[in-house]
């Protein structure tokens, strides 16, 4: 029966496109009456089917007009910020960025946190979990972890190209409260074991996560990076590979560490150790570590010789929608410079080149060429914008303004970069409920929408271009993604409360526009 709904429900929405004079491919005109369209659905079907969560959504006109100017301002700014992001000079600032990374494809594993913005990353894809700690399962033949994000297994099934995995801790160097809420949240569980990530865990290394949480929250999560993320990757891109009849690289993964103060990685190598007993944490004394921010400081001098620009030049403009492109062109120039020794900066090449080597000894010339350009390109950045020193800037401290959540990568808020937003995978309705739930608590501490509700936009992609077909499928995984998160009992309890208001819209897989609130289908069914 709900089948057959569904179905007659996407049919009506394909008629409606055909209808108003739009191709399959064409952006609804009106996003407005979209979004009234579904609010007013939203609170009528509330009022119906669970009249225990629309009591506090009984509010007037002027109270909706103004979280629709919100939502829309929202959808906005995202649609602006992509139209830079696949303009004609940020593309040939990417494919030049391309040749200095190399062929390596990069894929970083970093928090939901919003202080790390997708837009300054340039040709690396990202997917956002709770604590940058992926989502597993156990294969049910070896019992071995796995990814449950089909976006990390395309990546590692690819037999063509070397790929370099980082996992992305992160941390406040000024400020140890300032660090990640979800690693927080394992670190102080791990007596009731109601974390997703202890089931991957033998007791010995909970109880090096544990020991380590003791230290600090982001030797923690680095850790805890190390034990899951980084052993899922390695495992399952051997098994790919087997299959396919490829050697396999010998190490996936890296973990690196954010600094959310100055923008700055560090490399803290080893975390871990061979015992008598087993895997030994290795104290801070004896581990080595690079710091982009000590780099930038120290060959502060260099960096003014061979940039355009004096330090700190992009400091006030660096995430401004209208200067962002100048910006980006400028870190990609003075990074290809620091690419090349005989044209750059050749001590500080040498300088992060051997201890990659030294440290990394298993990646391959192509993913150590990819890391060593990821590490120096973030010198430029702090150089270009002043970050090495520790200082207040737009992403230091949670502002997050929305939440967006989608099955895979794709996601309203990608590519912003003069706001914070909280951006996840949802490969799973418990995950997915999960990193809402985290990401909600967060803007409830910085109340930044006061009493109107948080607004997450459950994200479906789907080709501007595509058919009839495509669209009706894609309003059936809008219609399945919603009523999966609806079912849960504190998602109800949110939206009781008038915490949070879900906005269902499709997205172009091609440019990660709004295409459309989905207004009318199978949710309401």
């Amino acid at each position: 029966m709900v089948k057959t709904s569904r179905v007659k429900s996407n049919k009506l929405m394909v008629e409606l496109r055909r209808q108003e004079g739009l191709t399959s491919g064409e952006v609804r005109a009106n996003l407005p009456e979209q979004l009234n369209r579904y609010l007013v659905n939203f609170k009528g079907r509330l009022r119906i089917v669970r009249p225990d969560l629309a009591t506090r959504w009984l509010d007037s006109e002027v109270q909706d007009a103004n979280l629709i100017k919100k939502i829309l301002g929202f959808i906005g700014d995202n649609n602006e910020m992509c139209e830079v992001w696949y303009s004609e000079r940020m593309q040939q600032a990417r494919d030049k960025e391309l040749e200095s990374q190399g062929p390596t494809h990069v894929f970083k594993i970093k928090c939901i946190d919003g202080r790390k913005p997708r837009g300054f990353e340039g040709p690396a894809n990202s997917l956002k979990a709770e604590g940058g700690l992926l989502a597993l399962k156990h294969d049910p033949t070896t019992r071995r972890p796995e990814p449950l994000s089909s976006e990390i297994c395309i990546a590692l099934s690819d037999s063509n190209a070397d790929l370099l995995e980082m996992n992305v801790a992160h941390y406040d160097s000024t400020d140890p409260n300032h660090g990640c809420a979800a690693i927080g949240r394992v670190i102080t569980d791990h007596s009731k074991g109601e974390e997703s990530v202890w089931p991957f865990l033998s007791s010995h290394e909970k109880s090096l996560v544990i020991q380590a949480g003791g230290i600090s929250h982001e030797y923690a999560g680095m850790v805890l990076m190390e034990l899951t993320n980084s052993k899922a990757l390695n495992e399952i891109h051997r098994r790919y590979m087997v299959c396919s009849d490829t050697q396999p690289i010998k190490q996936v993964a890296v973990t690196v560490l954010a600094d959310t103060r100055t923008m700055g990685l560090e490399l803290r190598v080893p975390l871990l150790k061979a015992g008598q007993a087993g895997l030994e944490l290795v104290p801070a004394n004896e581990q080595k570590v690079l710091s982009t921010a000590q780099l930038t400081h120290d060959f502060e001098t260099d960096l003014t010789r061979v940039s355009n620009f004096p330090v700190g030049a992009f400091k006030e403009t660096f995430n401004d929608k209208e200067h962002f492109v100048d910006y980006y062109e400028a870190l990609v120039d003075l990074s290809a410079v620091l690419s090349k020794p005989e044209n750059g900066v050749s001590l500080l090449f040498e300088k992060v080149n051997s201890f990659i080597k030294e440290n990394y000894p298993n990646l391959s010339s192509g993913q150590t060429q990819a890391f060593r350009y990821r590490v120096l390109r973030t010198v430029a950045h702090q150089y270009l914008t002043g970050l090495h020193h520790p200082q207040d800037h737009p992403f230091s401290d949670h502002d997050e303004k929305f939440i967006s959540i989608g099955p895979g990568t794709d996601y309203v808020g990608k590519y912003e970069t003069d706001k914070q937003c909280f951006r996840m995978s949802g490969p799973d309705a418990k995950t997915a409920t999960r990193r809402l739930v985290i990401a909600a608590s967060v803007m409830d501490k910085t109340k930044v929408d006061g009493e109107d509700p948080h607004i997450i936009f459950l994200c479906t992609p789907v080709r501007e271009n595509g058919d009839a077909e495509e669209y009706q499928n894609a309003y059936a995984d809008s219609a399945t993604f919603y009523r999966s998160l609806m079912n849960k009992k504190i998602i109800r309890d949110l939206i009781r409360s008038k915490n949070i208001l879900p906005v269902p819209v499709l997205i172009s897989f091609e440019t990660n526009k709004v295409l459309e609130v989905v207004s009318k289908n199978a949710i309401f069914a």
